[in-house]
Parts: C-alpha cells; structure tokens; sequence
C-alpha cells in the first residue's frame, strides 16, 4: 500500500489545485498523510507547499 500512496502522491501533486484543499472534514491533506501513510508521503505533500493547518 505505501508504494502506491506514494506513486499516487507523485503523479497527482504537479496536477493538483491546491495541496492545501481541505476534505468535507476540514482535514488537509498533510494531516491525512501523517495520521495514516509513509512520512515520504507527508514529505511530497510538504514540499508541495502542504501545510497540516490553514
């Protein structure tokens, strides 16, 4: 599961709108990726501009 989080990360950071979006919750996408998934994934999102709280 780890690698296709971070394949998946890879392809759709470049492409996404904004990797601050927050879900239906209000939970951004860095704070999903480090509650659930590989830190290398919160690290992509990290320097993506991704931030844990707006």
């Amino acid at each position: 599961m780890g690698r296709a989080w971070r394949s998946t990360t890879r392809l759709m950071l470049p492409v996404a709108p904004d990797p601050n979006m927050a879900d239906k919750n209000g939970v951004m996408p860095l704070a999903h990726a480090r509650a659930k998934r590989p830190t290398d994934v919160a690290r992509l999102i990290e320097q993506a501009g991704g931030r844990a709280r707006r």
